[in-house]
């Protein structure tokens, strides 16, 4: 008997675990704020020159005539420049007599349209035209704090437990979240940035893994898809406090303070039972079991708690890491293919999300539907998933993705609803890819290596959202250009999915003999039917 066999009498999901796992799924509604609140805080409004002239009136818009006689006109992007004005001193005589320009010069300082934004860290530190590549790192570097927290809290999660990592990681969060709010230099913003990516991560694995480690096996998919609609609600009401609260340091104040709320969980929040067994904490795990089935109001005996105490699993007799894989031809292949639709489906995932004020229309209507759209993307993964299975929705998702990406590229400009539609088409898509690339992962590998492959998984991932800002820059070259290259990404990953092995109704592999076999199941029954017609020797 192990761990998984209390919920035959605990249960899968009871009164105890919904109240707790509910707890535990607030919090990403704070992550959903963190990782997402980099579109208004590097929000790049329209901008042009600091005129040298009787006729500035600090407002973005001038009048016809003047902008006509100081802003030269931009061939290429179609519009007037925002990075160079005429070079002349620019008197009120120049504007009575046309005198033409001498030539054109470099803007040294801006006006900014504070219509849509009051005020951004771009608009601060003038974060445009030849210092514009630092609006991407700025993005970037939050998910480079993400990586690196992922690592860093997940080793002191497995040492030192869930409940206190996920305390640390909380405080941490609301500590830089305001020094940031008060630290308005570029060099201060990266820098903290990346102390909140690793934070984040932190307060969402930690909370996550606790709640996974809660309920029972048969719902676990249900677990972890629920804290992807807490996402969702976190996205839908960041939309509305970036629209009521458009300077950028009031919506990293507004955004961070709710965390103080969490520090209270300390209180009310248990250690994973299931890591204090492994810990040989194991009186400690029974009160929280006994706990647990007295507000079930189910009847737990101790010798159950026993048996599972002293049960030897396969994950402590085997100590392997995820490197094993490159022993065996299936997994090394599987994992290259898995691997590579995390990256590619997250690149894009981050590239749409961080890009609707590119979309055209209203940044914050793009935002919003953004968000919304991922609601309906878990409701039909969690109907169609046990039905069709996890080849046919990932490959299927994966590729309609694709199709969306292309369709972006080929849009005319002067119909932004095209782009707009095919965007939160493509959202829809690759949010039910996402969240079917972790249970199909946590499904192919064996028990030996599962967590460690999910982890590399997650790996995979963020490095696709640290380039996505970057490849939504290159519209600088050609406007479809991101379009063509998510696009692109995902087609491969799409086409390849198929390649992968049914999971669906098939028994968890545990070791790595099992794993290997699992990928090569319908090959060996394709040989066993054919290999008759090649047997006789007419010789």
């Amino acid at each position: 008997m192990g761990y998984e066999d209390i919920f035959q009498y605990l249960g899968s999901y009871g009164p105890y675990q919904k109240r707790i796992h509910i707890l535990l799924c607030l919090p990403s509604i704070l992550v959903a704020f963190h990782r997402l609140v980099g579109v208004f805080l590097l929000a790049v409004p329209s901008h042009r020159c600091l005129l040298s002239c009787d006729c500035e009136t600090g407002l973005y818009n001038l009048s016809p005539e003047i902008i006509n006689m100081t802003i030269p006109w931009d061939s290429k992007d179609k519009e007037w420049s925002s990075c160079e004005r005429l070079d002349t001193n620019f008197t009120f005589d120049y504007f009575e007599t046309g005198i033409p320009a001498t030539g054109k010069k470099k803007c040294e300082s801006w006006v900014y349209d504070d219509t849509t934004y009051t005020s951004s860290i771009v608009t601060e530190n003038n974060l445009v035209c030849d210092r514009k590549w630092l609006v991407p790192t700025g993005q970037s570097v939050f998910m480079l704090g993400d990586l690196l927290g992922s690592l860093v809290f997940g080793t002191l999660s497995d040492k030192y437990g869930r409940k206190i990592t996920f305390i640390l990681a909380l405080t941490l969060q609301v500590v830089f979240g305001l020094m940031l709010a008060f630290l308005n230099d570029i060099v201060s913003f990266l820098i903290l940035r990346i102390l909140i990516g690793m934070a984040t991560a932190g307060v969402f694995n930690s909370s996550y893994v606790i709640g996974i480690e809660l309920v029972g096996p048969k719902k676990r998919i249900l677990a972890g898809v629920a804290v992807e609609f807490f996402w969702c609600i976190g996205y839908v009401i960041l939309a509305g406090l970036a629209y009521c609260f458009r300077d950028w340091q009031t919506l990293q104040i507004i955004t961070t303070v709710p965390g103080v709320i969490f520090l209270c969980y300390w209180w009310f929040i248990p250690e994973s039972a299931r890591w204090l067994m492994a810990e040989g904490r194991s009186e400690e795990a029974k009160v929280i079991l006994q706990h647990a089935a007295k507000v079930n109001k189910v009847t737990l005996p101790d010798d159950v708690i026993n048996r599972a105490m002293k049960s030897d699993r396969v994950e402590q007799q085997e100590s392997l890491s995820i490197l094993h894989i490159l022993k065996h031809r299936n997994l090394r292949l599987r994992s290259l293919n898995i691997f590579f639709n995390w990256f590619a489906v997250c690149s894009v995932f981050y590239g749409l999300s961080l890009n609707t004020s590119n979309l055209g229309g209203n940044d914050y209507v793009n935002f919003l539907l953004s968000g919304l759209v991922e609601i309906p993307s878990y409701i039909v993964l969690m109907l169609t998933l046990n039905r069709l299975g996890r080849v046919p929705v990932l490959g299927s998702s994966v590729l309609l993705g694709s199709l969306t990406m292309f369709v972006i590229a080929a849009a005319p400009e002067d119909m932004s609803w095209l782009t707009v539609t095919a965007a939160m088409i493509g959202k829809f898509a690759v949010s039910c890819s996402f969240a079917t690339d972790f249970i199909f992962t946590l499904e192919m590998f064996p028990t030996v290596i599962r967590t460690a492959a999910v982890g590399a998984g997650a790996t995979c991932a963020r490095f696709g959202s640290l380039i996505s800002p970057y490849i939504n820059m290159l519209d600088i070259y050609w406007k479809p250009l991101p379009s063509i290259i998510f696009g692109m990404f995902l087609l491969v990953a799409g086409l390849t999915a198929f390649l992968l092995p049914e999971t669906l109704n098939k028994d968890l592999p545990d070791t790595m003999g099992d794993g290997e076999k699992l990928g090569i199941v319908n090959k060996s029954f394709q040989e066993s039917t054919t290999q008759p017609e090649v047997l006789p020797n007419n010789n």
